[in-house]
């Protein structure tokens, strides 16, 4: 489980909670790959990505160096109206988060603490309500480019 925070420009949202689950397999502790779920919030959507990851630390050190890499696609939730804007629709792309960290092993598990930058593409299809009483239909295309922390906790 990864319970983390991303970190972004204030034009494109507020920093935000992200959390993922995984379920993987341990070849050796160089290279581990895993199957996840992640659910992630940008301003103004949420998105629930399905990712593959590979990751690995250096082996036999209590304290170990990670590096892990996330690769998928995301689907997206909005709200249908908000602040003016009614959305009619929001398409998810693919998303990529690379990263390092640090592993401490325990006797049955590990926790880490990991830092990366997440890229996620989205699509939107919107109006905004003009001052004068018009409205103005947006197709948009975005990258969202977010620093990211987490806490990882290996079972």
């Amino acid at each position: 489980m990864l319970p983390g925070i991303q970190f972004g420009d204030v034009s494109s949202g507020d920093n935000r909670a992200a959390v993922s689950m995984l379920v993987g397999y341990m070849f050796n502790p160089l290279i581990q790959t895993s199957l996840g779920v992640g659910y992630m919030q940008y301003d103004p959507i949420t998105t629930t990505a399905f990712f593959a990851r590979l990751h690995g630390a250096v082996p036999k050190w209590k304290w170990a160096l990670m590096y892990f890499m996330e690769a998928g696609i995301s689907y997206l939730r909005t709200n249908r109206f908000d602040f003016g804007i009614e959305y009619h629709d929001a398409k998810g792309g693919f998303m990529m988060h690379p990263g390092v960290g640090i592993q401490r092993r325990l006797r049955t598990g590990a926790i880490s603490f990991q830092i990366g930058y997440r890229i996620q593409r989205a699509e939107f299809d919107y109006s905004v309500q003009e001052f004068w009483g018009g409205t103005l239909r947006v197709q948009e295309n975005v990258t969202y480019r977010r620093l990211s922390t987490a806490i990882g906790f290996t079972f």
